[in-house]
């Protein structure tokens, strides 16, 4: 899914916020976490959360190839690595995130401790310069589970309809 996400992105030019001009862009790679503890929201849940969040990006700014990864930070919250080949200004991806866990008490709890409403729960990167997209991103997302790292209850991973369904061609080699 990667692989195929990696060959089908197009270039896009993309208008800068602040200055005159554009610049180029093909995929980002987008985090999204839990600004307190997860607590007794289960790993459903939270997954659940991101779903939600796909579909309002699909509704907003036209998401459609991604492909996401779960992954457990070190204070046991389940956090979403995500590819994605739709340009999505960092703001608006926190602003819509934060909206969607506002369903839970995830942000009262982070206000409660920290005074305000907006936690830094997403971290946005356009991916440049790397020459081997496909690996870096295979790399990255597949990494292995560690030594008492508690499970992640259901899927790890998850991708849009348009990469899964795509089947690459097979080569049988005859040896005569």
């Amino acid at each position: 899914a990667i692989q195929l996400l990696v060959a089908i992105a197009l270039e896009k030019e993309v208008p800068l916020l602040k200055k005159k001009g554009t610049f180029k862009f093909k995929l980002n790679f987008i985090t999204f976490t839990l600004p307190a503890p997860q607590g007794n929201l289960s790993d459903k849940d939270v997954k659940h959360l991101l779903d939600n969040w796909i579909k309002r990006a699909r509704r907003k700014y036209n998401l459609g190839s991604y492909v996401w990864r779960a992954e457990v930070q070190a204070n046991g919250n389940l956090h979403f690595h995500m590819i994605t080949d739709a340009y999505i200004r960092w703001d608006h991806i926190r602003n819509d995130w934060n909206s969607i866990l506002s369903t839970t008490t995830l942000l009262q709890k982070f206000h409660d401790k920290h005074g305000h409403w907006n936690p830094n729960s997403t971290d946005v990167h356009s991916i440049r310069k790397i020459k081997n997209l496909s690996a870096y991103f295979v790399k990255y997302m597949s990494k292995a589970h560690k030594d008492g790292e508690r499970k992640i209850e259901g899927k790890l991973w998850d991708c849009s309809k348009d990469s899964s369904k795509v089947r690459l061609p097979t080569f049988v080699l005859f040896i005569s």
